[in-house]
């Protein structure tokens, strides 16, 4: 069992983790209190212990910062939050798609790699993260439909 603390925020939605990267100021925190509005539970806000377990990847707060979000304008706030949770998927708040429909991101952390998305300047980011984290929802490959089709009348 290793692991590392990483500047970064987690949360729990749908009974999945979610953490998020991004420099400081990229809006974590603020993503988080969005998903906490809709339901999520704080893991972990401004440092994430990450350690490995079996083959799995789990996030938890230093226990000094458990339950504790600072949101910028307003102070730290105490939040409901949860424990130690398995990483599911990774939001780098700090990197822009490189297309439209990008496939393949990953994020490898002791040598378990996780699904990432690049979600700087990606408009409805609290949606798109709760669907994503939906187990009914699944990423499947884009679709050509090429060139030619009708432009709607």
């Amino acid at each position: 069992m290793t692991g590392r603390s990483v500047h970064a925020t987690a949360v729990v939605m749908a009974r999945q983790g979610l953490l998020l990267l991004g420099p400081s100021g990229s809006g974590k925190s603020a993503l988080a209190s969005d998903l906490i509005c809709r339901g999520a539970r704080l893991v972990a806000d401004d440092r994430v212990l990450l350690t490995k377990h079996n083959n799995t990847l789990v996030a938890e707060a230093p226990p000094a910062l458990h339950g504790l979000l600072e949101l910028r304008g307003v102070g730290v706030v105490r939040v409901p939050a949860t424990g130690p949770t398995p990483v599911r998927l990774v939001a780098d708040l700090g990197r822009a798609p490189n297309c439209r429909v990008p496939d393949g991101l990953t994020w490898t952390e002791q040598g378990i790699t996780i699904q990432r998305l690049d979600l700087l300047d990606v408009p409805n980011v609290p949606n798109v993260l709760e669907l994503l984290l939906r187990k009914d929802v699944q990423r499947v490959a884009p679709v050509d439909v090429g060139d030619d089709y009708a432009e709607p009348r």
